[in-house]
């Protein structure tokens, strides 16, 4: 074998055994190699701009309609019909209905009748209330509502825009109402043995009127189970205003009272405490 022979297979050989052994120290950048030329990459997640903003909480006003996926239950509701206990003792039959509009607000309405005279709006007076349209010799409003006697089933209405929140103080579902009520009574001022009207003429079956607008704040207390049911407490306040027909008597020296074709308004300032208890749903 001659000189230039074995030269060529030196080369070649150190060419190969330094591949052979650069294998060994370069695996891990090989196989990327590999991986790069052969292996297809899955391709990249697009960006979501949407993670890198803040989410609200489920109960947050700022929370998506979803708060009121039926299969979750976290105490909201799109419907719901009450009741109100409490009103019963006043001698108010009625049912309301809320339907939400958003998660925030919802628009409510009640219907009912009166079965009897609304003796706590007046419980603790013992004058009448300041009436702007009162002439002298006039029946007092006040003899009316505690000596009449009632006399007849009155409608009972109301309406209200609802906006509900999460109560930080209290950590439950709250809202805030604008309400409207309306209702009538009927009340009969036959003597009956009373004698502070024992002259009054003609006024059976009389009707009052009553409007009231009050600022209400509330808890909601939600349970769950086969039916879904919603608690709620509230107070307000507001303004009360009762529309009664007129009585006056005849002379400065008489006690014989007439009704006469006037209306008159007292006006005065109303708590409103109360109970509701209602079935929601989905």
């Amino acid at each position: 074998m001659n000189k230039g022979r074995i030269i060529y297979i030196v080369v070649i050989s150190f060419i190969w055994g330094s591949m052979f052994l650069g294998s060994f120290s370069t695996k891990a950048q090989s196989k990327k190699l590999f991986d790069a030329l052969f292996k297809k990459k899955a391709p990249p997640s697009p960006k979501n701009e949407l993670d890198k903003t803040y989410t609200p909480k489920l109960n947050s006003p700022f929370n998506s309609y979803d708060k009121f996926d039926k299969n979750s239950d976290d105490g909201s509701y799109i419907h719901a019909i009450k009741i109100y206990p409490n009103l019963v003792f006043r001698g108010i039959l009625a049912l309301s209905y809320e339907r939400a509009i958003t998660e925030v607000i919802s628009l409510q309405g009640g219907i009912g009748i009166t079965a009897g005279i609304d003796q706590f709006q007046f419980a603790f007076r013992n004058s009448n209330p300041t009436n702007t349209t009162s002439v002298p010799n006039e029946l007092s409003l006040y003899t009316m509502l505690t000596t009449g006697q009632y006399n007849g089933t009155g409608i009972f209405l109301s309406g209200s825009p609802r906006f509900s929140f999460h109560s930080i103080m209290f950590q439950n579902p709250a809202f805030i109402e604008l309400n409207y009520r309306f209702y009538t009574f009927k009340v009969n001022l036959t003597p009956n043995g009373v004698s502070s009207v024992k002259n009054i003429y003609d006024i059976k079956g009389i009707s009052i009127s009553s409007s009231r607008f009050n600022i209400i704040y509330g808890l909601k207390f939600p349970t769950s189970g086969q039916i879904k049911c919603t608690h709620e407490i509230y107070g307000g306040a507001g303004i009360h205003t009762l529309y009664y027909p007129v009585f006056i008597n005849d002379s400065n020296y008489s006690s014989k009272y007439y009704k006469t074709e006037r209306m008159a308004k007292a006006t005065f300032a109303s708590i409103v405490i109360g109970y509701s208890l209602g079935i929601r749903w989905p």
